[in-house]
């Protein structure tokens, strides 16, 4: 998958996310300059298409920061009845 282009606010350039998904034994990843990591289904354009349509509501659940971990969270959802997770670190350059 191709790598967006960067977000700039002004002089500003907005923080860099890796998004890796982890749905049954398969791991996608994408990433993405945003504002904040918790707003924005980035992670969904890295599944395949096939995955993608099965995911009703990509907004659904709230990304929970990862104890002990800085810069990093987690959503979780079923999809088809198996776990899909949504890992986010803030990813510094």
């Amino acid at each position: 998958m191709a790598a967006r282009p960067p977000t700039e606010a002004g002089d500003c350039q907005m923080p860099l996310y890796t998004h890796v998904v982890a749905y049954k034994g398969e791991t996608y990843i994408a990433q993405a300059r945003r504002s904040n990591p918790k707003g924005f289904p980035d992670w969904i354009e890295a599944l395949p298409p096939s995955l993608r349509k099965k995911v009703l509501n990509p907004y659904h659940g709230v990304f929970a920061a990862v104890p002990n971990r800085h810069g990093v969270w987690q959503h979780r959802l079923t999809v088809d009845g198996s776990e899909l997770i949504v890992t986010v670190v803030q990813t510094d350059e």
